[in-house]
Parts: structure tokens; sequence; C-alpha cells
């Protein structure tokens, strides 16, 4: 069964997705590196839905111990902040390439994904793919960052 923090995560990988969504029709010239990290989001959102299916607390289960849902909190607030912020049409390239890094950063940082415990190979796959894309949109942004900066 679901917990809320499951649930509050899932909505993290989709809020950011939206983000994600809303900087690509900002900022055209940079539509397809933006639309892709939006696709990765969602799909991360569609990943924790199915791992929330099996959790079982047994095999799989939720180890709220490892995470303090704080950070994923403020988290959520800082995305709907800067998606508020964009809309209103004051958010640069510089800034949305930099809101992302700090959203991948604290992803990776607050371990947001070892809520999820157990030892099934099939969660084991899939936490590690969560973790594993996470680090590489961060490294995607950075370099991104280094070239608009650049430029």
């Amino acid at each position: 069964m679901p917990d809320d923090i499951a649930l509050r995560l899932e909505e993290h990988e989709t809020k950011l997705s939206e983000l994600y969504a809303l900087y690509a029709d900002l900022f055209p010239d940079y539509r397809e590196f933006w639309e892709e990290l939006s696709r990765a989001e969602e799909n991360h959102a569609l990943i924790i839905q199915e791992i929330m299916k099996k959790v079982d607390g047994e095999t799989i289960f939720l180890n709220k111990d490892r995470f303090r849902e704080r950070p994923l909190q403020i988290s959520l607030e800082y995305i709907q902040e800067m998606h508020d912020k964009a809309l209103q049409g004051k958010s640069t390239l510089i800034n949305a390439l930099s809101t992302a890094n700090t959203m991948e950063s604290a992803i990776i940082d607050g371990k947001f994904f070892e809520v999820f415990q157990g030892n099934s190979p099939w969660l084991k796959k899939y936490v590690r793919t969560l973790q594993e894309e996470t680090r590489e949109h961060q490294q995607m942004i950075k370099q991104m960052l280094l070239k608009v900066r650049k430029e």
C-alpha cells in the first residue's frame, strides 16, 4: 500500500517534469534538451508508481527511517516557486539551468530513492536506474550550464 512519502516522491518527479516542460516552452532554442529531461522525469514518476504497486512490507517496503520528509517538502515548494517565477517571465536560461542543477542535486544528496528498500532484484534494478539517471541529468545540466555561460 502506498504511503504518503512515496506519493510525494512521485509528485516530486511529476512536478519536476512539468517545470522542465515549461522551460522547453520558454527557451525554444533549448527545447530538445528540456523535453528530454521532462520525459525522463515523467518516466521516473511512472517507475515510482510501479514500485509502489509492489510494496508489500516484506520483500519490498518503505524504509522511512532512512529518509527525512522535510527535504522533499522543501524541494516541492522550491519547484512550485520556480514554476511560478517562470510563468511570470522572471526566469532566464541561466536561472533555469541553475534551478535544474539544484533540483537534481537535492534528489541525489537527499537520497530520495533510498526510501524504497528490499532484496528484490527487480527493485534494485529500478532504484539503480532512478539514481543513475538522476546523476546523468545532473551532468547534462552542468555541461549545458557551462556551455551557456561561455556563450
